[in-house]
C-alpha cells in the first residue's frame, strides 16, 4: 500500500475486476423471498405474459397483501390477482396524488434548481438521438423533467390523469397540459410529436401494450419513444429484497427485467436504439464503507445494473 493509504494502480484494477466478475457471476434472476403459496392454475385464474404470451407463472414476491408472479418462460412479472379498473380508481384517488404532489418545490430557489439539474442526465440521453423538437411527457408528475427538457430547447407538452399539480405545471412552469388518460388527448392530431417519454410510468398502466401503441399513434414517423421502468432483475432488487422501493405494490402492476423489457419493446415493432442502466446504489453504498474500495465506488457501481433501465426506441 502506498503512502496515502490507497492501493497501487495494479491492485486497484485487480480489486475492481474481481468485484465486477463476482457480481456479474450471478445470472439475472428474480428476487426470492418467503412467499405465500399461490394457486395460479386454471384458465380463469391465470394471467398471460405481456412479453411472450406464456401462461405458466411462479410466485415471486408478496407485499402488503399483494402478490407478484413471474412468467416461467421469460421472467416477466405481473401482480396477481390483477386489480380491476374499479380497484385502480380507488387506489388512485385524490389522496394518492395530493400525498405525492404536495412536495412540489417552490418554483424559485436552490432546491428547485438542483431538482431540475438532477433531470439533466435524462435530457442528455434523449439529445444523443434527437436534439430538439416537440416532446410529450406521459405521466409527468411534478413536471421536473418536462421543465428541464423545455429549458433545453424542446417544445414540451405533459399528460397526467390528475389535476392535483395543474397550477404548478401550467401556471408556474408554463407547460402545455393534458389531464386525461393517454388515449383521450383532445386537440392533438395523430403524428404530432417527435419524442414521447414515460419515466417510471408504464409499470402503472393496465395494458402497457395499448399504452405503447397509443404513443406510436401520436409519434411522427421516425419519432422516438423513451421509456424508463424499474428493473427487478437488478442487483439492487436482489440485495435490498423487500426493502427495494420499486416493488411499490399494488401501484406497480408490471415488473420487468432488462431482458424482458427490451423484448417487450421489440414486440411492439419498435427499433431499440439505446439502453441505459443506472448505477447500483447497493454496490456504491457497500463500497463506500471500504477505505480501499471507496475511491472506485461510483465507477464500479456504474458497471452493474441498478434499479432502473431506460430504453430509447424509434418508430418505423
Amino acid at each position: 500500500m502506498d503512502y496515502n493509504g490507497y492501493a497501487p494502480l495494479p491492485i486497484k484494477i485487480n480489486l475492481a475486476v474481481i468485484l465486477i466478475i463476482t457480481m456479474n457471476s450471478q445470472p439475472e434472476m428474480p428476487y426470492t423471498a418467503k412467499q405465500d403459496t399461490l394457486s395460479i392454475s386454471g384458465a380463469e385464474n391465470s394471467p398471460t405474459c405481456i412479453v411472450c404470451r406464456g401462461t405458466s407463472f411462479s410466485p415471486l414476491f408478496s407485499q402488503n397483501g399483494w402478490n407478484v408472479v413471474a412468467c416461467e418462460s421469460c421472467g416477466q412479472g405481473i401482480i396477481h390477482p390483477f386489480p380491476s379498473k374499479l380497484d385502480l380508481d380507488k387506489l388512485y384517488d385524490r389522496h394518492y396524488f395530493v400525498e405525492r404532489y404536495n412536495e412540489s418545490l417552490p418554483f424559485e430557489g436552490g432546491r428547485f434548481l438542483k431538482r431540475i439539474k438532477d433531470e439533466s442526465h435524462r435530457v442528455r440521453f434523449i439529445k444523443k438521438y434527437k436534439k430538439a423538437g416537440s416532446l410529450l411527457d406521459v405521466g409527468c408528475g411534478r413536471g421536473y423533467f418536462a421543465y428541464a427538457a423545455q429549458k433545453a430547447g424542446y417544445s414540451v407538452s405533459v399528460q397526467d390523469i390528475s389535476r392535483a399539480n395543474e397550477e404548478y405545471l401550467a401556471g408556474k412552469m408554463g407547460l402545455r397540459t393534458f389531464f386525461c388518460n393517454l388515449d383521450e388527448l383532445h386537440g392533438v392530431s395523430e403524428k404530432s410529436f417527435d419524442v414521447i417519454t414515460l419515466w417510471h410510468t408504464l409499470e402503472h398502466h393496465l395494458s402497457p401494450e395499448k399504452s405503447v401503441q397509443d404513443c406510436m399513434g401520436l409519434l411522427k414517423s421516425g419519432g422516438l419513444i423513451v421509456v424508463e421502468v424499474p428493473n427487478y432483475g437488478s442487483i439492487d432488487a436482489r440485495k435490498f429484497g423487500g426493502d427495494w422501493p420499486n416493488w411499490d405494490l399494488p401501484f406497480h402492476l408490471h415488473h420487468f427485467t432488462k431482458t424482458s423489457f427490451i423484448s417487450f419493446l421489440r414486440n411492439q415493432q419498435l427499433q431499440v436504439l439505446g439502453v441505459k442502466t443506472y448505477l447500483s446504489e447497493y454496490i456504491m453504498t457497500k463500497m463506500r464503507k471500504s477505505l480501499i474500495l471507496a475511491p472506485f465506488a461510483r465507477i464500479i457501481a456504474r458497471r452493474l445494473d441498478g434499479g432502473s433501465i431506460a430504453v430509447v426506441c424509434r418508430k418505423p
